[in-house]
Order: structure tokens, then C-alpha cells, then sequence
């Protein structure tokens, strides 16, 4: 259920795209590799991956398929990285 999450921050385009960049390096594909896979420009992917460029849902949609991974599987590492971060944040204060 919804209600049973902890409340927490939401993760942002450049913590999917941290997301993206892991599990593309999990597989050992190179950025290139990624970006013919899923049909877009290698500087596309890395603007998406390094920049948190905000893509749209069909260019993301095909870069899951050519990763092989759901989109929840990915958004879920989005969010953990999300935490990850207001964590450190707070320490740091």
C-alpha cells in the first residue's frame, strides 16, 4: 500500500539518470552501446545520465527495454539514491 511507505524524498531526473548510468555499467555497455540499443543520441544518453537531463516517457521507455529492466526497477534505485542523498545531506549539517 501507498500509505505503508515512508515518507521520504522524491527522486529527481538526474537520480534516475545515476540509476540508468548503473545499470548500464552493470551490463558493461558502453554509452554508445545504450544509446544504438535505444534508438537515441549517445550525447541524448549522456545528458541524461550525467546532467539529469529530463527525458520524455517514450525516450525513457526505450532505453529500459534496451536495458532489459522495468521502469519501477529503475525509479525504485532512483529513490534509494534519493534517500542516499537527503541522508548525507543531513550529516553534513
Amino acid at each position: 500500500m501507498l500509505r505503508d511507505r515512508v515518507p521520504g524524498p522524491v527522486p529527481n531526473s538526474k537520480q534516475l539518470g545515476l540509476a540508468i548510468r548503473e545499470r548500464r555499467e552493470d551490463q558493461k555497455l558502453t554509452i554508445e552501446e545504450l544509446a544504438a540499443r535505444a534508438g537515441v543520441d549517445t550525447s541524448y544518453l549522456s545528458g541524461i545520465e550525467r546532467l539529469g537531463r529530463n527525458p520524455s516517457w517514450s525516450k525513457l521507455t526505450r532505453i529500459f527495454q534496451a536495458l532489459d529492466v522495468a521502469a519501477s526497477e529503475l525509479i525504485e534505485r532512483a529513490e534509494q539514491i534519493a534517500h542516499a542523498e537527503h541522508a548525507n545531506g543531513d550529516r553534513a549539517a
